[in-house]
């Protein structure tokens, strides 16, 4: 069974109890700290965006509670945080999650665990397993520029329709999607329009 995926419910709290344990602080930890501190309104915006963008992609079918939302959006914070720059680390993220999302589609599973417990970087079986799919992606783009350049693409169309969702910024990235002929990449990106409009969590 791929790593991503957790088999039981069972298995599923015993990592949450082995992930989530207190860690000493490292200059990560500590830079997210100055990082919060300093680009708090930036970071609130880039959070949010990235919630409703994971959310929409991994768990549209699930209800969670305000606690367990918070708690994800949390970790997505200190996910951010992990770069210098909070922008490129919203479209890393973003890509990550478009990865993460067609590894699990082509597997059969029981549940996906939590989001809080999925998005938390001490946990290797979530998103923390997406790095070296994409660092593999990056060292081709070194390349090749253009190489998967249309999961860059979506999350450029994530943040833009997030930030001016007006029917010119819709119209023109669905039809690039359709012009790519990426039709999982267009649902996502419709999806995630519709999770944003509604509020859906």
């Amino acid at each position: 069974m791929f790593a991503l995926l957790i088999e039981s419910k069972t298995q599923m709290k015993q990592m949450q109890q082995s992930t989530l344990k207190t860690q000493p602080p490292d200059s990560s930890h500590l830079y997210a700290i100055v990082c919060i501190k300093k680009y708090a309104n930036d970071l609130e915006r880039y959070t949010e965006i990235a919630w409703n963008f994971v959310y929409s992609s991994l768990w549209m079918h699930s209800v969670f509670s305000s606690k367990e939302i918070q708690a994800a959006k949390e970790k997505i914070t200190l996910i951010l945080c992990k770069g210098k720059n909070i922008q490129k680390s919203f479209f890393e993220f973003c890509q990550r999650v478009i990865l993460s999302r067609q590894h699990i589609n082509n597997l059969d599973y029981e549940c996906l665990s939590f989001p809080s417990l999925w998005l938390d970087i001490a946990n290797s079986n979530g998103y923390a397993a997406s790095k070296d799919w994409y660092n593999e992606i990056k060292d081709v783009r070194k390349s090749l520029p253009e190489y998967l350049s249309e999961i860059k693409a979506l999350a450029d169309a994530v943040y833009d329709c997030s930030k001016e969702p007006t029917e010119d910024n819709i119209k023109f990235w669905r039809g690039y999607f359709i012009e790519k002929e990426k039709p999982v990449l267009l649902n996502m990106f419709l999806v995630n329009l519709l999770h944003q409009q509604y509020n859906f969590r």
